[in-house]
């Protein structure tokens, strides 16, 4: 209930236009597990910059190792680049201008595409490296405000975020007319959450995370999991000076899909192919005003 409170308090808010301030109980940190990505949009121009690090720890004590990094640049609806990159290796990139996109086949080789619409519905699904990142901690994620900082020019709330108690199991359903079968075995559960720890900034007017550390730890069928996550927004409001790719004006069917590959974008605002992990400057990291 309390979650749907500040969800129902932000919609009214962006509805009919409400500036910064925010109702004093309006609980930012649960509003924000349910933004959507036109909230993410109303930030205006900005540079998304986003890691998850797995690592899994078998019983024989040998560790499988995943990193997974991705980097948007946001100007608007037609114009934006993205790039996604698994354990180094560059998985996909495109880059789209007044909504003509183009895709990276191969190393400098980008390859003109008739339609942005479905790298704008590739760039919804992947925006969100909070929820792909904590899924398995959804509903157990607590938020404990420390106070109201400034970032980049806007007022934040500085979340800890923890791992909540787990839910009391509600009492059994008493069997009407017929008499109910005992159980015979309780089934065991696929996940136990161990910990869960980090802090998130949360933007004022828009309660979109601009800033967030976390790391987690869970068990899962006798493994040992972890997971880190790192993300940031910078350069909101800035132009961010994205231009067709240089030799991009091969056009190629629709029904081509991109191939992996290992190159960096040249155009990118990186050279290197692994995007640079999120960490805070001197001129986005939280403040106090």
């Amino acid at each position: 209930m309390k979650r749907l409170r500040a969800w129902i308090g932000v919609g009214i808010c962006w509805s009919i236009g409400c500036g910064p301030s925010q109702p004093d109980d309006l609980d930012l940190g649960d509003a924000s597990q349910e933004v959507q990505f036109e909230s993410v949009d109303a930030l205006g121009p900005h540079l998304y910059l986003a890691s998850i690090k797995h690592r899994t720890t078998r019983s024989d004590g040998s560790t499988e190792r995943s990193d997974e990094a991705v980097e948007i640049r946001w100007q608007d609806w037609d114009t934006f680049t993205f790039r996604r990159v698994v354990d180094a290796q560059l998985q996909s990139a495109v880059v789209t201008v007044d909504g003509r996109p183009w895709s990276l086949r191969s190393k400098e080789r980008w390859e003109r595409r008739d339609d942005a619409e479905p790298y704008r519905l590739d760039l919804r699904q992947s925006w969100n490296a909070w929820q792909q990142a904590l899924e398995p901690f959804d509903g157990r994620i607590e938020f404990e405000e420390e106070g109201t900082e400034l970032f980049e020019g806007r007022v934040v709330r500085r979340y800890l975020v923890s791992l909540a108690p787990e839910p009391d199991e509600p009492p059994p359903e008493r069997g009407k007319g017929k008499r109910r079968r005992k159980q015979r075995h309780k089934p065991t559960k696929p996940i136990t959450l161990i910990s869960l720890e980090g802090r998130v900034w949360v933007d004022e007017g828009t309660a979109v995370r601009l800033q967030a550390e976390v790391s987690g730890e869970l068990e899962q069928r006798g493994r040992r999991r972890t997971v880190e996550l790192q993300l940031t927004r910078s350069g909101i409001g800035l132009p961010q000076e994205i231009e067709p790719p240089v030799g991009g004006s091969r056009r190629v069917r629709p029904e081509s899909t991109p191939e992996t590959t290992t190159a960096p974008a040249s155009n990118l605002p990186s050279t290197e192919t692994t995007p640079a992990a999120p960490a805070a400057t001197k001129e986005s990291e939280p403040t106090s005003p």
